[in-house]
């Protein structure tokens, strides 16, 4: 399996090779100074700088301070920044690849595999000495389709269903987890059942990623199994739409059916709701750019809301089975999906689920439990 990871020796040899990644700078700090300072003063060559919070982000609001963007405005900010379907991606942060994380996860959500994160981010490749630049490049247009669905996604309630019958990480340093502090949301504790599983333990003092051995053995602790091979995904469901998906009969979380003879298998989710396997790309409007014409970008069938979950909540598309993240507002637990990924626990074809709203959105519900101190419970 190719490592979702690239050194910095590597990067700099595809730079000057026939198809050079289009790089991606998302460096960004919790209460600023906003990243696009950082990048004015010094950058990768050729990199192109996209905001967290304007770029990779809806507004804020009862969903979390950083809700998936929607895929038309992800689709816009990919194609002004360059990325071509199909073609590689580099993203880089400011060293420890937790906001790079975010980009990486987006775009395999939005159907595009080809990217990687930048081992050590901008302080590696300026610590060795390496080319950095003021010039801010103007990429040609790319043409990349975002195709949502391709990452599983759960909101509050398949979050604490997941927490219940599986493994929920909870990416935060421990002081919030266990609500000793909460600088930001409205109330500090942990989803109880959430075992504590910090991001900053995924990488080094110099921010280089650990070995895949070591991430394996810093899961191991907080009770993650140490591979997983099935696609069982366990997130709540209350509400599945039988129909026949490929002669056997799939239960779609959901109110809209799924349309018959749509090849597939079907993998059993906790709960009372099931997901199904790898269902064919079904074409969906997707507002095109202000002024032009629409694209139709492929998601997942029978699925109504925002894509990568449900409408009430429960995950779709083949997910490792049991294991989810969370974190303040859905940032850095994109970077325990890829440290999972690079440990070897879960495959770019079964990859965890991620919780997108997190502590911001499970925090603002005054009706949702709350657990503290060091236990998970």
């Amino acid at each position: 399996m190719t490592s979702p990871l690239v050194s910095t020796t590597d990067l700099a040899a595809s730079l000057s090779g026939d198809e050079p990644p289009v790089l991606l700078d998302v460096r960004w700090r919790l209460g600023g100074p906003p990243g696009r300072e950082d990048y004015a003063r010094g950058h990768l060559p050729g990199a192109v700088f996209l905001d967290l919070d304007a770029d990779l982000a809806a507004p804020p609001g009862p969903a979390g301070r950083h809700p998936l963007p929607e895929p038309a405005d992800l689709q816009r900010v990919l194609r002004a920044a360059g990325v071509r379907d199909g073609a590689p991606v580099v993203v880089y942060d400011a060293d420890n690849g937790s906001i790079a994380a975010r980009l990486w996860w987006l775009l395999r959500w939005g159907g595009h595999a080809q990217v990687r994160v930048l081992d050590g981010g901008y302080a590696a490749w300026q610590a060795e000495g390496r080319p950095v630049t003021t010039d801010v490049p103007a990429p040609e247009r790319g043409d990349i389709t975002v195709r949502p669905g391709h990452m599983p996604v759960v909101d509050a309630d398949g979050a604490a269903t997941l927490a219940r019958t599986g493994v929920l990480l909870d990416a935060r340093a421990p002081e919030r987890y266990r609500g000793d502090v909460e600088p930001i949301d409205p109330k500090g504790g942990h989803v109880p059942g959430a075992r504590n599983a910090p991001f900053a333990a995924h990488t080094g003092a110099d921010g280089r990623w650990r070995t895949p051995e070591e991430l394996a053995a810093h899961f191991a602790k907080v009770g993650v199994p140490a591979k997983v091979d099935g696609p069982e995904v366990g997130v709540s469901g209350e509400a599945g739409v039988p129909d026949k998906v490929g002669g056997s009969e799939a239960g779609l979380a959901g109110e809209v059916g799924v349309p018959d003879g749509v090849g597939g298998s079907e993998v059993e989710v906790s709960g009372k709701a099931r997901v199904h396997h790898k269902v064919p790309e079904a074409e969906v409007e997707v507002p095109g750019e202000v002024g032009g014409p629409e694209v139709r970008a492929p998601q997942e069938v029978g699925v109504p809301g925002k894509a990568g979950m449900s409408e009430k909540g429960e995950a779709y598309g083949e997910s490792a089975a049991q294991i989810g993240a969370y974190c303040g507002s859905g940032v850095t637990a994109t970077s325990v999906v890829l440290a999972l990924e690079i440990a070897g626990i879960t495959r770019p074809d079964a990859p965890a689920t991620l919780y997108a709203g997190s502590w911001s959105n499970w925090s603002a519900d005054p009706a949702r439990p709350v657990a503290t101190g060091d236990e998970p419970a």
